[in-house]
């Protein structure tokens, strides 16, 4: 059975599992502590389940799929073949909170698929560890840091006609 006609059988529930805003709580707040995490995963709660393409999702939250071999994704597999709907995804701050396994798998089977999610940003969700630097405040206090075609300006390196640096012209794309 190949993988399209295993997407086929790929099927979402209407409304996220109530134990997922459990998970997504649970993982936020190891990033944005207890008070936060519990106010984003009440937030998720109001909020209505949209799709968007798996493809898009991990554009939109800078994650890689997870490989099929990975054994949360098996796991929902073996829930998929045998016939059970899937939660939606629950994204948060541009992070999947709780579903990542379920969007890999969705994104392994068919990286166009429309996954439903409920999705919040823009919510006042700050790190309570100031040791670990989100990506944000990394590109904003380093613009070295921001982009390799930034990284390459003023370090003597010349930029051909599309921006991109001269050494880089020698790379070719098949």
């Amino acid at each position: 059975m190949s993988t399209t006609d295993i997407s086929r059988y790929l099927r979402w529930k209407q409304d996220v599992a109530a134990h997922d805003y459990a998970a997504a709580s649970s993982y936020l707040s190891i990033r944005f502590g207890e008070s936060r995490a519990e106010k984003a995963a009440a937030e998720l709660r109001k909020l209505p389940v949209i799709t968007r393409r798996a493809n898009d999702i991990m554009r939109a939250t800078g994650r890689e799929p997870l490989p099929l071999s990975d054994p949360g994704v098996v796991n929902e597999l073996k829930k998929v073949l045998g016939g059970e709907r899937l939660s939606p995804i629950l994204v948060a701050e541009a992070d999947i909170a709780d579903g990542y396994h379920r969007l890999s798998l969705a994104y392994a089977l068919d990286p166009y698929a429309e996954v439903p999610l409920s999705s919040i940003s823009g919510v006042a969700l700050t790190r309570t560890n100031p040791g670990v630097p989100s990506a944000r405040s990394i590109a904003k206090s380093s613009p070295s840091m921001a982009s390799p075609v930034a990284a390459s300006r003023g370090r003597g390196q010349s930029s051909g006609a599309n921006g991109v640096p001269s050494r880089w012209n020698a790379l070719k794309v098949s």
